[in-house]
C-alpha cells in the first residue's frame, strides 16, 4: 500500500470516493435486509393449537409450550401464546434494532466525509420509514414474550403466590401500551399481526378487568375463614 504522502491530489480525492462509495453500499445492504425483516413480520403470527401438537407429535415441544399448548385446546384459544416462539421474535427485533444504530453511527461518519469531500450528505429516508414501523412490532412483541412468560402462573397458581403489585403494573403498562400501537402505527393495516395484536389485546384486558378482585382476595384483613365462605359461596 502506497503511503497518502507520495499519494497526488487526485489520488487522494479517488480514495475518499471510493471510500464514500463503500460507506454507501454497506448501508444500502442493510437497508434492505432492514426492509427484508420488516416485510416478514408484517405476515408473522402466532401457531395456533394445531400447528403447536404437530410440533408435539414430532418431539418439538418443551414442557412450557406443551403447558400453553393444552390450555389453548382446552380453552379453544385461535393461538397459543407459546414463550419460545414470542422469544424469539423479541430477540429478533432487539438485536435488529442493535444493528441499526450501528448503521445510523456509519451515516453519521458517511456525512462528515461528505462534507469534507463537498458533497450533499445522504438523508436515506427509507432508513428512517423503515425504522419508524418497525417500532411498533418491536414494542408488540416484547409485551408478548413478557405476557408469555406470567400468562399461565397467573391463571393456574394460587392467589397467595401472586404479587398483587407487579400483576397490577405490568397489566396497566401492557394494556396502555397495545392501546397505543393499536391507535397509532401501522400493524393494524397487516391482517396476520392485527389478528394476534387484538388476541393478546382482549387477554390482558381480561386479566385488567379481574385486578380490582384479586386486589381484594389479597387484602390483608383476610383470614382462612373468609376464604372457606367465600369457597362455599361459589360452590
Amino acid at each position: 500500500m502506497v503511503d497518502d504522502k507520495y499519494l497526488g491530489l487526485n489520488d487522494l480525492r479517488q480514495n475518499l470516493r471510493d471510500l464514500l462509495q463503500h460507506d454507501i453500499d454497506e448501508i444500502e445492504v442493510n437497508i434492505k435486509y432492514f426492509q427484508d425483516t420488516l416485510t416478514s413480520f408484517q405476515t408473522k403470527a402466532l401457531p395456533t393449537p394445531d400447528e403447536m401438537m404437530a410440533k408435539h407429535k414430532q418431539k418439538e415441544l418443551d414442557r412450557d409450550s406443551f403447558k400453553a399448548t393444552e390450555s389453548a385446546l382446552r380453552n379453544k384459544e385461535p393461538f397459543v401464546v407459546d414463550k419460545e416462539v414470542t422469544k424469539t421474535y423479541a430477540e429478533e427485533l432487539f438485536e435488529l434494532e442493535e444493528r441499526t444504530k450501528g448503521v445510523y453511527s456509519l451515516i453519521d461518519m458517511l456525512s462528515k466525509r461528505q462534507k469534507m469531500a463537498n458533497q450533499v450528505s445522504s438523508g436515506f429516508p427509507l432508513l428512517l420509514q423503515i425504522t419508524k414501523e418497525l417500532t411498533p412490532f418491536k414494542q408488540f412483541w416484547e409485551i408478548s414474550y413478557k405476557f408469555s412468560q406470567k400468562r399461565l402462573a397467573w391463571w393456574d397458581n394460587k392467589l397467595n403466590t401472586i404479587n398483587c403489585v407487579v400483576l397490577q403494573d405490568n397489566i396497566n403498562a401492557w394494556f396502555k401500551s397495545l392501546n397505543n400501537i393499536k391507535n397509532f402505527s401501522q400493524i393494524v393495516n397487516y391482517p396476520k399481526p392485527k389478528l394476534v395484536l387484538d388476541y393478546i389485546w382482549s387477554e390482558i384486558e381480561t386479566f385488567k378487568s379481574f385486578l380490582p378482585m384479586v386486589m381484594r382476595l389479597r387484602a390483608k384483613g383476610l383470614e382462612k375463614r373468609h376464604y372457606v365462605e367465600m369457597s362455599r359461596m361459589i360452590k
